[in-house]
């Protein structure tokens, strides 16, 4: 009977110390929510050495197998993971037997094979199997059967086609594969809650990724000029918080209405300034939400990044920024990057494509000709005092909630 199980490592998480067992909860969370569907086809057999043992039962299906490595993929805090099968014990006869299940199983429809090799690890002092006799006689019989399945095969350690990786462990051999890479980083809400400042453009859904994967709980605010504009903007920010939401499998998004504190700007302050003024009214909502339904959120992630557009000055930055409270952080994960690499990211997340289709920008809708582009805070807060402060509390109150989670 072949014991089919994935075990799935653990990145920085492993090196925590003394608070591995935090980590590895919110771990073991994140995970667990969004695998619900199969829990009854999977066992989480231990946590060891820096991963997890999840044991698979044995009518899973490929299906569910692949939904389960991909649920893995999307969770922040692993670094790789692989489907291992495990002997029945530390006999060279049980080991041989478990690599020919793993060749017999193994879809070779997808890759051309030439060279192979076979990489023994051993983290035991268990004296029954030894890595030199393993490499030698495993070796062997998985030459036999590519032979037979390819014709003519060579022997590659430094750069073969296929690998074939054994770890023999104090308690378990383990049979696999290349391990495939997932995300990263520090798991969902291991370090504090985050409101995204969410637009329908390229930089935000890419800055709530990176804030994501430094295991913030994030959720999404995004401020729209309906009916001034079309609806197309709140569309494309449901489909990209959907498709961030994949990441911690739950969350909420804030559609919030702000054309009445947009004309306000534009009645009662000077134009120059109108762009810092409505970014410096996000913040305010943004953290009054967070107060109003109890989220919590000590950090507010924005997609600025430095230099790129007239309001992303240093200057300008600093004066957006004095507007949080002195015990929030504004987040600004993109404020080195340059834009092909914002462009680049927002591909491999599957963001691009619903960012680049057209759509009428809140903040556009009333720029300047001529931004200010060296505020002075003073200043700004001067032509703020002008403003109508009860605006601030109409736009939360008239603000749409979207629960979001996955499927």
């Amino acid at each position: 009977m072949k014991k089919l199980y994935i075990v799935a490592n653990f990145g920085e998480v492993y090196l925590k110390g003394q608070n591995i067992s935090f980590f590895e909860k919110k771990l073991f969370q994140s995970l667990n929510l969004k695998i619900k569907k199969i829990k009854h086809k999977i066992k989480f057999d231990k946590k060891s050495g820096g991963s997890f043992f999840i044991k698979l039962s044995e009518d899973i299906t490929n299906d569910e197998i692949n939904f389960l490595e991909q649920s893995i993929k999307n969770t922040f805090g692993f670094s790789n993971y692989y489907k291992a099968y495990f002997a029945q014990d530390f006999s060279m006869e049980s080991l041989e037997k478990t690599v020919l299940d793993f060749l017999e199983d193994f879809d070779f429809s997808k890759k051309e094979i030439q060279t192979f090799g076979v990489h023994t690890e051993k983290v035991s002092h268990n004296d029954k199997l030894k890595t030199q006799n393993v490499n030698v006689q495993i070796g062997s019989a998985v030459y036999n059967f590519l032979e037979k399945k390819f014709g003519k095969i060579k022997v590659d350690l430094d750069n073969p086609d296929f690998v074939i990786n054994i770890k023999i462990r104090n308690d378990k051999v383990l049979v696999f594969g290349t391990p495939k890479q997932a995300l990263g980083g520090l798991p969902t809400g291991a370090i504090g809650k985050n409101i995204v400042l969410l637009s329908g453009g390229f930089d935000s859904p890419v800055a709530s990724f990176l804030a994501q994967k430094r295991g913030l709980e994030t959720y999404f605010a995004h401020f729209h000029s309906v009916p001034k504009t079309d609806k197309r903007s709140i569309e494309k920010v449901k489909e990209l918080a959907n498709e961030l939401v994949k990441f911690q499998g739950f969350g909420k998004l804030f559609l919030v209405p702000i054309i009445d504190i947009q004309k306000d700007i534009v009645q009662n302050a000077e134009r120059r300034y109108s762009i810092l003024l409505q970014r410096r009214a996000f913040l305010e909502i943004a953290e009054q939400i967070s107060k109003q339904y109890n989220l919590e959120a000590q950090v507010f992630t924005t997609g600025d990044s430095l230099g790129q557009v007239a309001s992303q000055t240093l200057e300008n930055l600093v004066t957006v920024s004095e507007k949080l409270d002195d015990h929030n952080l504004i987040l600004r994960p993109l404020i080195t990057y340059d834009k092909q690499e914002i462009l680049e990211l927002a591909k491999k997340i599957n963001t691009y494509k619903i960012s680049e289709r057209p759509h009428q920008d809140a903040c556009e809708l009333f720029v300047p000709d001529k931004p200010e582009t060296r505020s002075v805070l003073e200043k700004v807060k001067e032509e703020e005092k002008n403003l109508d402060k009860f605006l601030i509390q109409k736009a939360i109150d008239n603000t749409e909630v979207i629960n979001l989670k996955i499927d």
